[in-house]
């Protein structure tokens, strides 16, 4: 019964021995692939753990990358006031290099130097009143030509005395002698020599200087005053400092008002070319004096100059309406640069 019990062991058995197995030739094959395979998991068990912890490690530098990273564009980006850079963070950063990374190319993100100098410049800059834009002048320079012209062809009909046609300096003089004894300064005295004016002297001298003389003088002298006043208002014309505009304008706006003031300085030799002959005829009343003006400048040329500049005030004034606008896509386009530069690293 003992052996029974104990060595033929089953299910209903009472004994409280444990039970003894036989094994065969073929259970011990089996054994020895249990202990194969004991052995294979735990060196399978062995590598993942360290596989785990190479992606743990990597995790780690990831982490360590992007919150390095973010600090840097937010440290590169971030302003005082409202600005969403202000609380740029690894996140932010892990979402922009995702975006970028689905790109075809995303070298296309990269900035050349002039244009991150350029943008860097833009964000830091700060907001500038609008301008007034140049209400254009017309001078009608070649208006100005055909009426002196005409006025140094016309001539004044008197009874002329021939020492003063032939000393314009004399005549001048004696012109202006004639207003200090004639009328509120009547005199029969030489108000010079204190000796008595000859009989018919002042007859004479106002039959040379008459009302025809007079008359053609006063249109010389308007038309003198006139050529003046117009030339005037082109030096004079309001031309906004370069100061006051944003700095990425000032080199073309600076190109453009040299061209203006150039165009100026043709015309100021213009209108001096044309009142030395307006001068001239003063002084030779009875005859004809020709006009050696040369080429008339165009207006053309400094009204084209002058739309140059108004559209560079209309990009400034542009730029002030839009500048909150302007520098938030100057800021994404310089995040845009420094996630592509690090994409490949995030990858």
């Amino acid at each position: 019964q003992f052996v029974t019990a104990n060595v033929f062991a089953s299910e209903t058995s009472t004994s409280d021995l444990a039970a003894i197995y036989f094994l065969g030739e073929d259970s011990v094959d089996k054994e020895k692939r249990i202990q194969t395979l004991d052995a294979e998991l735990i060196k399978e068990n062995t590598s993942l753990a360290e596989r785990q912890q190479i992606v743990t490690t990597g995790q780690s530098a990831l982490e360590k990358f992007c919150t390095d990273r973010a600090r840097d564009v937010k440290t590169l980006l971030r302003s005082s006031g409202t600005n969403p850079y202000n609380d740029y963070d690894k996140r932010a950063f892990k979402n922009s290099c995702v975006a970028i990374a689905k790109l075809p190319d995303a070298g296309t993100k990269l900035l050349s130097e002039a244009e991150h100098s350029k943008l860097m410049h833009q964000k830091e800059s700060q907001s500038k009143a609008s301008l007034g834009k140049i209400v254009l002048p017309d001078p009608g320079l070649t208006e100005f030509v055909r009426r002196a012209k005409r006025l140094l062809k016309e001539t004044a009909i008197s009874k002329t005395i021939a020492t003063l046609l032939k000393n314009k300096v004399v005549a001048r003089w004696v012109e202006e002698g004639v207003l200090l004894h004639t009328g509120d300064n009547a005199s029969n005295t030489c108000r010079f020599c204190d000796q008595p004016l000859p009989v018919n002297r002042m007859r004479d001298l106002q039959a040379h200087f008459n009302d025809e003389y007079k008359k053609l003088v006063a249109k010389i002298d308007d038309e003198l005053a006139a050529v003046s006043a117009e030339i005037d208002k082109l030096r004079k014309l309001h031309i906004p400092d370069q100061a006051a505009l944003y700095d990425h304008l000032t080199t073309a706006y600076e190109d453009r008002v040299r061209e203006w003031h150039s165009f100026v300085q043709i015309i100021d030799r213009f209108a001096e070319t044309l009142s030395s002959a307006l001068s001239d005829k003063k002084a030779r009343i009875f005859e004809e004096v020709s006009l050696e003006a040369g080429e008339v400048p165009t207006w053309e040329d400094g009204k084209t100059i002058l739309k140059e500049i108004n559209k560079i005030i209309q990009q400034h004034n542009e730029r002030t309406e839009g500048f909150e606008t302007s520098i938030s896509a100057a800021r994404k386009r310089l995040e845009e640069h420094e996630v592509a530069s690090y994409v490949k690293d995030y990858q």
